[in-house]
């Protein structure tokens, strides 16, 4: 089983809701993968932000029970592709972690071919955190079908 793992900065924002969507929509489509994230500054065991937790509720996901966890080599190793948020956590993890470079990508560099950054919602509105629920939403449909095309799986 292939293992993906979202990273952003503390992980309670961004890569919860990232790691929920995946598992919902892969389990649609068909693709048997583990699904995990952690950031590369989080807290220890901080719960996802109530903001994520409504906007993922409004498409009836819970995040319930998501506490944040800390980047580490470990987590690295053992995925199989690695997707940041942001170009800076992957800057971030080629220059902390250089062995693993081959398999980390931004989500939107891997999903779609574009440069673009997620940006982080934290702080902000519920409706930011709205549009970044929808925006990873997308990018997450994109993503299965390239790992479906990628991993042959029908």
């Amino acid at each position: 089983m292939m293992e993906i793992l979202f990273i952003c900065t503390g992980n309670t924002c961004r890569t919860p809701m990232a790691q929920f969507i995946a598992e919902k929509i892969f389990a649609g489509a068909g693709i048997n993968a583990a699904v995990k994230s952690a950031g590369v500054a989080a807290g220890r065991a901080s719960p996802v932000s109530a903001y994520a937790r409504e906007a993922a509720a409004s498409k009836g996901l819970r995040l319930d029970g998501h506490m944040s966890r800390q980047l580490t080599e470990k987590d690295l190793a053992a995925a199989g592709l690695a997707l940041t948020m942001t170009n800076s956590h992957k800057k971030f993890i080629a220059e902390r972690f250089p062995e693993h470079t081959g398999k980390v990508y931004t989500i939107y560099e891997y999903a779609s071919g574009e440069p673009y950054d997620v940006a982080d919602p934290f702080g902000q509105t519920a409706e930011d955190y709205i549009k970044c629920f929808n925006e990873l939403w997308a990018l997450i449909e994109q993503l299965a079908e390239k790992v479906k095309n990628v991993y042959r799986i029908k």
